[in-house]
């Protein structure tokens, strides 16, 4: 297999649909999580979150939606007039959710989505350091052996309250940590929500019923039928590698962070354009 032909034909997968409602602190639900300004140098989440992905060479984006959709694809044709990068827009429609997950389906009924192309997946509220060629290296060793898709998992989990360290004999305080990233127990790992299905997965999109509908990946029972052909790439760490907005304190966490030197990217503007 030609790794980077593999990558090259796969269809990029980002979930901006959600509404977001944990985020009216931060914006006033005004316009959509996606297109929160973060960073240094400030551009949305959603830039942030493509960045690495179009870096590596990938020129073809699906973007599905559902809240202030409009919003969303004035800011993408922005990127589109001032880069070679070409976004295909996933619409819910108004009348019918349909979850992540039945998303695809909608899609791959109408033809939007290749049913003979694998599809990588993830959120428009993460942003990931993931090395995208060790990435796709991982996923066709897993191939070979008979999986059929991979998940970017963390071996770590960030704590949402201190820690406090008491001497056991008289209780005094000897040491305190403000939510520390905690270590889990092997074989047990944090879910990033980004997925590598080969095309081979996609007929289970397909096989989702109506009755189902909305539906997220996670909650699909064809994802329950299918654990036993998907293996996790385990490289992401809280806050090292991996960067979510999930509540106002992620953002307030994030919003002035060096995200090209996060993302080990020299230039967005190289990439994606200036906006």
């Amino acid at each position: 297999m030609n790794l980077n032909d593999y990558f090259s034909n796969s269809e990029l997968i980002i979930h901006a649909g959600g509404m977001g409602e944990r985020w009216y602190e931060v914006n006033g639900g005004q316009y959509p999580k996606a297109l929160t300004l973060i960073g240094k140098k400030p551009r949305p989440i959603l830039d942030w979150v493509i960045l690495p992905y179009v870096a590596a060479g990938m020129k073809h984006i699906y973007i599905s939606l559902w809240h202030k959709a409009d919003m969303v694809i004035e800011h993408c044709e922005k990127i589109e007039k001032n880069s070679d990068i070409k976004f295909t827009f996933l619409i819910e429609p108004e009348d019918k959710r349909l979850g992540r997950a039945g998303v695809i389906k909608y899609y791959l009924e109408n033809r939007t989505l290749d049913k003979d192309k694998p599809k990588i997946i993830t959120n428009a509220s993460d942003i990931l350091r993931v090395n995208i060629k060790e990435f796709v290296k991982f996923h066709a060793i897993g191939l070979e052996k008979g999986f059929l898709g991979t998940m970017v998992c963390s071996p770590s989990d960030a704590s949402q309250f201190g820690h406090v360290d008491c001497d056991p004999n008289t209780k005094a305080l000897k040491r305190f940590v403000e939510k520390p990233v905690i270590e889990l127990p092997k074989g047990k790992y944090i879910n990033t929500a980004m997925y590598y299905l080969d095309s081979g997965f996609n007929k289970y999109f397909l096989e989702i019923p109506e009755g189902e509908l909305p539906v997220d990946f996670e909650k699909s029972n064809m994802l329950q039928k299918m654990l036993p052909k998907i293996r996790c790439f385990e490289h992401v760490i809280p806050f090292k590698s991996w960067i979510w907005f999930k509540t106002p304190k992620d953002y307030s966490m994030a919003k002035n962070m060096d995200m090209e030197k996060f993302l080990e990217i020299s230039s967005v503007e190289k990439y994606l354009g200036h906006l």
